[in-house]
């Protein structure tokens, strides 16, 4: 049955994003998310509510009760969540991070401006998963001044929707040798970057 696959679909990414926040626990500010792309892309359904619910709560349920059958401090969890995130503040920039953030920011307002100005797709199907990317960003940015991210790039919990933006952008660019240019400038900063946090090169 298509409904029960596509609620079942929906448990599943609850539960994965779950796990995630779990593992990372910033990733939290993407769990409203869920209901979001439910109400997006589907009519509402108690069923797949129900489901998405479930998957967030089960594996909170499954991390608990290991911790209580090894003895560890549940407590532990709560720290962990406010060790990572910090009063609104601007970040402070490692070594090396200005190439790599300067570099992301400037392309993704570049990819911005390209669809304030052009249609993404005719088909209902795109703009709702554009929609929901969307939603990503508006998740994610507070993540630049509040989440102790403790890397050179700020932007960590941005990464997936701005490279999908970028990555259309790059894409749909009329001048292909433009578009291969930009890419491979991006990743020499990246690579920079990287190189500079690591002390290899100044």
């Amino acid at each position: 049955c298509p409904t029960r696959r596509a609620a079942e679909r929906g448990g599943n990414g609850a539960g994965g994003l779950s796990v995630a926040t779990v593992i990372y626990p910033p990733y939290i500010l993407f769990l409203m998310l869920c209901f979001i792309c439910l109400l997006t892309r589907r009519k509402f359904s108690l069923r797949e509510w129900l489901l998405a619910i479930l998957g967030i709560c089960l594996p909170y349920f499954f991390y608990f009760s290991l911790l209580f059958l090894f003895d560890k401090d549940i407590h532990q969890v709560g720290l962990n969540f406010t060790n990572s995130f910090h009063a609104p503040s601007m970040s402070v920039y490692l070594k090396g991070s200005f190439l790599i953030n300067f570099s992301v920011i400037t392309l993704a307002v570049f990819s911005f401006i390209f669809f304030l100005i052009k249609t993404v797709s005719n088909k209902i199907k795109t703009q709702k998963a554009f929609v929901i990317f969307l939603w990503m960003i508006i998740f994610s940015a507070p993540a630049w001044f509040i989440v102790s991210t403790g890397a050179a790039f700020s932007g960590l919990l941005s990464a997936m929707p701005l490279s999908v933006f970028c990555g259309i952008y790059l894409g749909s660019a009329k001048s292909r040798i433009l578009a291969e240019l930009l890419t491979w400038v991006l990743v020499t900063l990246f690579v920079v970057s990287m190189l500079q946090q690591a002390s290899i090169i100044n």
